[in-house]
């Protein structure tokens, strides 16, 4: 997990972001689809439907240079 944050802040005027957000990096997007596509996650999903409204998605990013090696990272996003 890259980030968690509850109650997460956004500027003056524009949707209220939601109530908690949480970032996990994983090394492929074909790794997050598998994820996607496996029995444990599916379940969890459905468990987590019950209680709260998820909004989970995956998104490429490239990480800074100077701090990583320079290549494209694939992480998740899922809010509630």
């Amino acid at each position: 997990m890259l980030v968690r944050a509850n109650m997460p802040t956004g500027p003056p005027g524009r949707a209220p972001p939601a109530p908690c957000v949480v970032v996990i990096q994983f090394e492929s997007l074909e790794k997050l689809q598998a994820l996607y596509e496996s029995g444990p996650y599916k379940q969890a999903v459905a468990i987590g439907d019950k209680y709260a409204t998820q909004r989970i998605f995956g998104v490429e990013g490239i990480l800074p240079r100077k701090l990583f090696d320079g290549g494209i990272r694939t992480g998740a996003i899922s809010t509630m």
